[in-house]
């Protein structure tokens, strides 16, 4: 019931983003996407951090979206991270915003009052981790970890730990190693694994760009009993099926848009690291749902208009966005039959 509520509020805030960016008929249709959006109600389930960490994140961009001041933007994001820490991957994606939306208004002044309450809102957290665990630790000890899963001599791409029981990774669970040892110890190997095999990036990035662009759920990686599981399953394939090419109409149709400019940011951002730094695990996808969400709702009041101009042969301007989304939108399908293809049995046994 508690997640429900939250996941509601989230739906609340997505429409207020919407409203104040896009106008009322957008909020509406965004509204609408997020009360009915598979992956949050399937989240409202289970017990899980996203469900707070996403609307704290939503919160945090609504304020920066309604220009509130950096101090109140800066301690949401705190509390943002305190609830997931990933979700500091956003702080470039933001700054990158209030540059582009104030590089003339004192953007850098906004960032650091936004960065020194942020810090301040984390300083307590922060502190206990570093009692707790007896060391220095910021956010959370599990970073080298997490930056292993992906570069190691056994990474695929997606979160398999196939290194668990190899010599090479026996430290993983040597419990003679505390939390931060071990964490160490990864980042050491992910950076000697990196630096000795720089040709591996290439294939190990695409690998996971498209467990990472797919239009399985994010919680495809639960694999305990759940109501429906597979109906809901593919009503989420579906629904990903029309949702993400809407949201790569709206970003093609809004590039210039000083106020949508972040939205791409954050998702860019958050696609790019998961694709190279970390593991592409769908379930990081959750950070950013709210603003495809958005952004797909933009694309959809859009698309009327631009197939009445295609049909009048009014084409000039639209070619180059229309283009991009016609590419991308082709990529996104065709990853879906790559993925089918490779990976339809190990998820057929997620059901069984």
């Amino acid at each position: 019931l508690g997640n429900a509520f939250l996941s509601a509020l989230t739906s609340l805030v997505i429409y207020f983003c919407a409203k104040e960016v896009f106008g009322k008929k957008v909020a509406r249709i965004a509204l609408l996407f997020s009360a009915v959006y598979i992956d949050f109600i399937w989240y409202c389930g289970v017990l899980m951090a996203e469900n707070l960490g996403v609307l704290l994140f939503t919160l945090t961009v609504y304020s920066v979206v309604k220009n509130r001041h950096p101090a109140i933007s800066g301690v949401l994001l705190g509390l943002t991270c305190m609830a997931k820490g990933l979700f500091i991957l956003s702080a470039p994606a933001l700054v990158f915003w209030l540059y582009y939306k104030h590089k003339n208004e004192g953007w850098l002044k906004k960032a650091l009052i936004a960065g020194a309450f942020t810090f301040l809102a984390l300083l307590p957290w922060n502190i206990r981790n570093s009692v707790f665990y007896k060391d220095m630790v910021v956010l959370e000890p599990t970073l080298g970890c997490t930056v292993f899963d992906g570069h190691n001599p056994y990474a695929t791409g997606g979160v398999d730990y196939l290194f668990v029981g190899t010599e090479y990774g026996k430290f993983y669970t040597d419990p003679l190693l505390s939390t931060t040892e071990k964490d160490r110890i990864c980042m050491q190997k992910s950076i000697e694994f990196m630096r000795d095999n720089p040709l591996r990036h290439i294939p190990l990035t695409l690998r996971k760009l498209s467990k990472q662009v797919t239009l399985a759920t994010s919680f495809v990686y639960y694999r305990e009993k759940y109501p429906a599981r597979e109906v809901m399953y593919v009503l989420a394939l579906l629904q990903n099926a029309v949702l993400f090419p809407l949201c790569i109409l709206g970003i093609a149709f809004s590039f210039r848009n000083k106020n949508v400019a972040g939205f791409t940011a954050i998702i860019a951002i958050f696609v790019g690291v998961f694709s190279t730094l970390f593991t592409a695990e769908v379930r990081k996808r959750m950070p950013f749902l709210p603003l495809l969400l958005i952004l797909a709702a933009y694309g959809a009041t859009l698309l009327p208009g631009i197939i009445e101009r295609v049909k009048k042969g009014e084409t000039g301007e639209l070619r180059r966005p229309l283009a991009v989304s016609v590419v991308l939108s082709a990529l996104l399908f065709l990853n879906l039959v790559f993925q089918v293809s490779t990976r339809y049995r190990d998820v057929l046994q997620r059901f069984q």
